[in-house]
């Protein structure tokens, strides 16, 4: 009847005067406002498939109260040209969707007609169909290089390619089959046999006399050649050979690498180290080996897996490491000399004195027979003594009686103890010590918190400080009651310095002042600020802003204080954006609260005053640009006189903004009226002649335009 809830109850009575009920909830709600569809719109309105492909395709509703809905259900599909693209199904709208199949390449009209309570609604769509693509196909065979040249027993690597129907090529060096018009004059290998091929990759050809051969090659039904011209090599005989360096040492282990260089007549070199004709050798191998690059050994020498020259000392003494190549040999002398004997360790140094709590660094320096010497710290192993009075940190940060590496004492008790030291190399153990005494720890530093507090004259201007001593030993005590306190501005700030009050600051006046505790012979200091009033709020405005790419959007930051007065402090807050890759704000000078948009999203934009917050949400819209509109419009204006232009910007999503002050301004005649883009007057239109011109508004790639006149002054 209505809409609305209503509870239906249900009786029942027995005929032994028993009753019974039960409840249930009943709402009613209005009926549906009707709607009245008005058009249909056919999507996609363009499109694109191949013969045998299939688009399908949607039509949506519009009705007069301003909604649409997709249907099927009495919607009929055809099509211009049958030839061309045939509607699946029949045509019809079903469980099957809309459906068009493309038959023949040409162009459509896709018309879509809608019937529901005695009317007919239709739209069309353009559909194009394209021929299905074909597989490229070989055209023709190319050899690169297409002439080359080699000496006799040279090589070229040739490399076939096939062409094909549509521009690209392959290559098909590996399964062409490849010939040379002369195999007595070269060879090239070949997976298919042929003139003057032997097997191989393909492509391979080998110069073996002096002469011109063709190269060629056949895949996929197309042949190709190439020339190839096979030089005799000039005659210049090796006449020498020598290594280098001519003499050198290393220790017993370490290695040296000799290079061996073969001259010839025209007075040029070659290096032949690791050549596989190269033998390499030394005179004594039990002093010293030699690596050799291939099968050829001398003695002492030992393969080296390709690589040739390497030298490794095994013994202390004297070798003639030798070297031959091409019948000629070279000689060089290598000496290897036996490592110092470690011999004693000193530790330094050698007495130190230290307050518990505090570190002494130690070192260990290990001394050789040759009268050299190493540190050997991080190495050598550290203990103490007395681990009570004493310990010893590792590198690591752990302590203990006995650590490796660090050589870092820390004092835990007053007394004496012994630091040791020792260290191990090639079987020799070697120690030393030092003597290390820990007195009693002693005032280090000293601290007065809170740090840098505000007190505000308007409620309570007062702060209570502490002083805390801290040691040597790193304990710590409050030694407030105890230490001597001072106000470095008695006119802003004064401090308690006895009774039950000691370590109290009163704030007197706006300003600040050094607030300072002196103990034992040292002193702190903390900065107090005394403040006419306190911030309770911080109002970000405007809230809730929208900007868009391009246009950057200025907020402003208002202080309200405890007595409800407010300021703003838009350049002395501090700003942050919760997402710096989406927007970030400026902090300081005409920056300050100007934020710039770089990516759609919704950050948070915060500002921060004298340690309060407020903040509001920044939606950054990745709509585009679609139009810009110039007014005042129509524009007329007398010569000499003046007119303040505004460009507003509309988005795809249909939203506004001012962007006056970020479009370029053009006048299509600046002897006519001309357009300001300075800073402070951007956009204003100043009449010079009569006549008409045409101003414009750039932005982002969009333009706007209105024709203005000029009227000639009266």
């Amino acid at each position: 009847m209505a809409a609305g809830t209503t509870t239906i109850t249900a009786s029942y009575g027995t005929d032994a005067g028993t009753s019974f009920s039960d409840t249930a909830t009943l709402t009613v709600t209005a009926a549906p406002q009707p709607r009245t569809p008005i058009a249909i719109r056919l999507t996609p309105a363009s499109a694109t498939i191949q013969v045998n492909g299939a688009q399908p395709y949607t039509v949506n509703v519009d009705y007069d109260n301003g909604t649409t809905a997709a249907v099927t259900a009495g919607v009929t599909l055809t099509t211009s040209s049958g030839t061309v693209a045939a509607v699946a199904g029949g045509g019809r709208g079903g469980p099957g969707g809309l459906l068009v199949n493309g038959v023949g390449a040409g162009t459509a009209t896709v018309t879509a007609t809608y019937t529901t309570g005695g009317q007919t609604f239709t739209d069309t769509a353009t559909l194009t169909v394209t021929a299905a693509t074909q597989a490229p196909t070989q055209v023709g065979l190319y050899i690169t290089p297409a002439t080359a040249a080699v000496d006799v027993d040279g090589t070229q690597q040739f490399v076939a390619h096939a062409t094909f129907s549509d521009g690209t090529d392959t290559v098909v060096t590996g399964t062409s089959s490849w010939t040379t018009s002369d195999g007595t004059l070269a060879t090239v290998t070949s997976a298919v046999g042929g003139r003057g091929a032997i097997g191989g990759a393909g492509g391979l050809a080998t110069g073996l006399a002096a002469g011109t051969v063709t190269i060629n090659a056949s895949s996929g039904g197309f042949s190709a050649t190439a020339i190839l011209t096979v030089t005799a090599p000039p005659s210049n005989p090796q006449v020498g050979l020598y290594v280098t360096p001519a003499t050198i040492s290393v220790d017993v282990n370490g290695t040296q690498q000799f290079q061996a260089y073969a001259t010839y007549q025209d007075g040029t070199s070659t290096a032949v180290t690791n050549n596989a004709s190269t033998a390499w050798g030394t005179s004594a191998p039990t002093v010293a080996t030699i690596t050799n690059p291939g099968g050829a050994t001398g003695r002492g020498g030992v393969f080296g897996g390709g690589a040739g020259g390497l030298a490794t000392g095994l013994a202390a003494g004297t070798v003639t490491v030798n070297a031959s190549f091409g019948g000629f040999s070279a000689t060089a002398t290598l000496t290897v000399t036996a490592p110092p004997v470690l011999k004693s360790l000193v530790v330094t140094p050698a007495t130190a004195s230290i307050h518990v709590g505090q570190n002494q660094a130690f070192v260990a320096t290990a001394v050789y027979n040759d009268g050299t010497s190493a540190a050997v710290t991080g190495t050598a192993t550290w203990g103490t003594s007395d681990a009570t009075i004493a310990v010893m940190t590792a590198p690591g940060g752990g302590r203990g009686a006995i650590v490796v590496g660090g050589g870092a004492a820390t004092g835990l008790a007053v007394g004496n103890a012994t630091v040791s030291a020792s260290y191990t190399e090639n079987g020799i153990t070697v120690s030393g010590t030092a003597a290390l005494a820990v007195t009693q720890a002693v005032l280090l530093s000293l601290e007065v918190t809170p740090t840098n507090p505000t007190v505000y004259l308007s409620t309570s201007p007062n702060q209570a400080f502490v002083a805390t001593a801290i040691y040597t030993d790193y304990t710590t005590a409050n030694v407030t009651a105890s230490a001597d306190w001072s106000s470095s501005n008695a006119a802003v700030a004064v401090i308690s310095d006895s009774g039950a009050t000691i370590g109290r600051a009163t704030g007197l006046a706006v300003g600040t002042t050094t607030i300072t505790a002196a103990f034992g012979g040292t002193s702190a200091s903390t900065t107090l600020t005394v403040a006419s009033k306190k911030v309770t709020t911080i109002q970000v405005t405007p809230t809730t802003p929208t900007a868009h790419l391009g246009i950057n959007q200025s907020f402003v930051a208002t202080a309200v204080y405890d007595d409800s007065s407010t300021s703003t402090v838009t350049g002395s807050a501090t700003w942050t954006s919760s997402d710096n890759t989406v927007a970030t704000v400026g902090t300081a000078g005409g920056s300050a609260g100007v934020a710039t948009p770089i990516k759609a999203g919704k950050p948070t934009v915060t500002a921060t005053y004298q340690g309060v917050s407020g903040s509001t949400t920044l939606t950054v819209s990745g709509a585009v640009l679609s139009s810009i509109a110039i007014t005042p419009s129509p524009l007329s204006v007398v010569v000499g006189g003046h007119q303040q232009l505004t460009a507003t910007g509309t988005w795809a999503d249909s939203t506004t903004a001012d962007i006056t002050n970020n479009v370029t301004w053009l006048s299509s005649s600046d002897a006519i009226a001309t357009v300001s883009n300075a800073a402070g007057s951007r956009g204003l239109f100043t009449a010079v002649s009569a006549g008409s011109v045409t101003v414009t508004a750039a932005f982002q790639g969009v333009t706007g335009t209105l024709v203005g006149t000029v009227a000639a002054s009266h």
